[in-house]
């Protein structure tokens, strides 16, 4: 019986020291420096006074059976074959304690790994619109039809300083015909906000230029729109509201 309960005392110590091993390379692996070292500290505490916690016996020695009628026949004392010393019991909550600390712990890796993740993507996101914008104003600069064409979508539509309303094909005719021409134009203050394959983009713009013979200098702010089609951002629409000097 002592020996199956030794066997069994040595299995349940085997399932502790490896769930403690795992449980500090899980929090060395996701936890930030500080906190992963003092959930290590933690966890080698409680697991300590676990084991401490748990009652052994005392090594046994030679005697004689004339000076101490507890000796067995072997001529040793030691705890008796009948009632060996319930040490598993601490080392089992210890198991479980470390098994559900370490479930908790992936738990919130988890949830860590998706913020970052949702977070890193808006970032992409908005450093490719405000790249984009960039790139519409040197096409705007430069007259490039075929660039405004590629970054615009079919039903796009735009309300100018003037309130007037324009379609794509109205804005590709102007700048491949030189009627929409612009000396200069500075756009600033750009704030991108995405909502999933949606982007609504402010900001200010200065410039110079004329379009079907009309003055079309000045300083304004602008709502721009872009979804995402097929992979790529294109812009839907336009609005543009003159700031008063």
């Amino acid at each position: 019986m002592r020996v199956k309960h030794l066997r069994r005392e040595r299995y349940e110590r085997g399932l502790y020291f490896l769930a403690r091993a795992r449980l500090c390379r899980i929090l060395t692996a996701v936890a930030r420096p500080p906190l992963s070292l003092l959930m290590i500290g933690l966890t080698l505490s409680i697991s300590d006074l676990a084991s401490y916690a748990a009652p052994k016996p005392l090594p046994s020695r030679p005697v004689s059976r004339q000076s101490n009628p507890a000796v067995g026949q072997n001529g040793r004392i030691g705890p008796r074959l009948d009632r060996a010393p319930e040490i598993g019991v601490d080392m089992k909550s210890a198991v479980i304690l470390l098994f559900l600390l370490a479930v908790h712990t992936n738990w919130a890796s988890a949830q860590t790994r998706q913020a970052v993740g949702a977070s890193t993507v808006a970032t992409s996101a908005e450093d490719e619109i405000k790249k984009l914008e960039e790139a519409r104003n040197q096409a705007i600069l430069h007259g490039d039809a075929a660039a405004l064409d590629r970054m615009t979508s079919d039903d796009y539509t735009f309300i100018t300083l003037r309130g007037e309303m324009r379609s794509k094909s109205d804005i590709l005719k102007g700048f491949a015909s030189g009627s929409f021409h612009y000396e200069s134009r500075e756009i600033s203050d750009l704030k991108v906000r995405t909502y999933g394959d949606t982007a609504v983009v402010t900001g200010r713009s200065v410039q110079k230029g004329v379009e079907n013979g009309k003055d079309y200098s000045g300083d304004y702010w602008f709502t721009r729109v872009y979804v995402k089609q097929k992979g790529r951002w294109l812009t839907v629409a336009l609005q543009t509201t003159l700031i008063q000097q």
